[in-house]
């Protein structure tokens, strides 16, 4: 842990954002603003105080806590002190870590303060009585315990905390995998994804503040439709599902900024992590088929519920496949060096220069087979008799070729194309092959069947 805490780049990026005056601002303003509100409000001060400044909360580590994250490579490739730093005999843990709570350290020291102060005021005025532990709802006496609260308010706080660390390590994961193994004639012009990284590392904290802390502060509970979720037939409650889950996601964020980072010191890497990533989290989101109400009313697994599960961890491991397909396409070298280190024999070579798809695709392949599998079996719902479950299988296997030929034409614009970037390029075959092919092929069709074409369109916006 001490190469952590002790890690030069950890301290570098504190020396550049700290000062005193900084330091004492952030106390000064929590004092200035319970002042006012102490005096304006008199009696009910504390709970407001403290929920506006949990939104001050949501606004510090959800949105200036995120444009830290996401833009740190960004100015580390401006001032041309990345490429020293990535040459250094730094472990890339030690350099991740740095720069991760390096970058957002004065946003945490603001943050917490802030969170600390909101969540006290908030359990110091939970509305109970003291001397019975009894709450009343109108006519009704509900108990409520100390113990309760508290439970509710550290749950809270772990939400609150988790949206930091969670949107801040999927932003910089984002940014970060926008510049690794890009090929390009000048290394200083990579630019890492920044507003696309934003987006991701706000949303992840919007969800983790706004819809799940404040409603278990407001009500007691994330959601009163959803108090517990099944899990591989597991019964949990909400709360305890999204904490795992929010911890889940957040060792895999980190397992990717450390393979990133290792990637960039240019370490002798292979698939297995991103192999066993996908495989992790294709088996999480397959968990969640259990869950009753995901099969809602009118989707296509209503009378095929058996369906779901493999559907879930087919759909996730395909998905993953696609996204590393498209953005191994810019490298066509690493298939030469592969081809050489196989004539050669040299087994460990061809593991290091093996694409990130095709050790995912292994697992597309066993999912695929695991949907046939589940689809030959006989159903026994009495309501899924009038559907064919061929359909499935047809859905499935067009997932695939869709995916496959997409991937082949990427890696055709990157075979053909004498720029560096193929951002035009590829824009234009999503655009031909996704819009303008499929209307001027609905046009034949609309047109066979003696039909107007804007008659049709009207028609399907419900208008006539």
């Amino acid at each position: 842990m001490n190469r952590y805490i002790l890690s030069p780049e950890l301290h570098r990026q504190i020396w550049l954002r700290f000062s005193w005056l900084r330091v004492l601002l952030v106390p000064v303003a929590l004092l200035c603003i319970i002042y006012s509100h102490y005096m304006i409000y008199d009696h009910d001060w504390a709970p407001i105080v403290s929920g506006r400044l949990l939104w001050i909360y949501f606004l510090l580590i959800a949105v200036w806590g995120t444009h830290e994250a996401s833009n740190t490579l960004r100015d580390e490739v401006r001032g041309n002190t990345w490429d020293m730093q990535r040459l250094t005999p730094h472990g890339p843990a030690s350099l991740i870590f740095g720069k991760l709570f390096g970058s957002t350290s004065y946003v945490w020291y603001a943050s917490l303060l802030t969170l600390g102060t909101a969540m006290v005021l908030n359990y110091l005025h939970l509305p109970k009585n003291a001397l019975s532990g009894l709450t009343l709802h109108g006519a009704h006496v509900t108990f409520v315990s100390q113990t309760a609260d508290l439970t509710r308010t550290l749950y809270a706080t772990f939400f609150m905390v988790m949206a930091g660390v969670l949107g801040h390590a999927l932003a910089f994961l984002v940014s970060f995998d926008g510049m690794v193994g890009k090929v390009e004639a000048d290394p200083r012009n990579r630019r890492p994804r920044t507003v696309m990284a934003f987006l991701a590392g706000l949303f992840v904290g919007w969800a983790l503040i706004s819809k799940t802390a404040m409603p278990l502060l407001a009500s007691g509970s994330v959601s009163r439709r959803m108090s517990s979720v099944n899990w591989y037939n597991y019964e949990m409650p909400t709360e305890t599902f999204i904490a795992l889950a929010a911890l889940f996601f957040t060792f895999w964020a980190l397992v990717g900024l450390w393979r990133l980072c290792k990637a960039e010191m240019m370490y002798p890497l292979t698939p297995v992590y991103w192999f066993t990533g996908v495989a992790a989290v294709s088996l999480f989101i397959g968990g969640l088929a259990f869950e009753p109400r995901m099969a809602t009313r009118g989707s296509i697994f209503e009378d095929y519920r058996q369906y779901a599960f493999p559907f879930y961890i087919f759909t996730a491991t395909l998905a993953a496949t696609y996204y590393a397909m498209l953005a191994g396409a810019g490298d066509l070298r690493r298939y030469g060096r592969m081809l050489e280190a196989l004539r050669a024999k040299r087994w460990r070579r061809v593991f290091e220069n093996l694409p990130q798809w095709m050790a995912s695709l292994l697992l597309v392949v066993a999912a695929y087979v695991f949907v046939l599998q589940v689809v030959s079996e006989p159903v026994t719902n009495i309501g899924a008799l009038f559907v064919k479950p061929s359909m499935y299988v047809t859905l499935a296997t067009t997932l695939v070729l869709f995916a496959l030929r997409d991937g082949l034409a990427m890696h055709i614009i990157t075979a053909l194309s004498s720029s560096p970037s193929q951002k035009f390029e590829r824009s234009v075959y999503y655009v031909f092959v996704y819009f303008l092919l499929p209307a001027v092929h609905l046009t034949f069709v609309l047109k066979g069947l003696v039909m107007n074409p804007m008659r049709f369109l009207s028609i399907a916006q419900g208008e006539g």
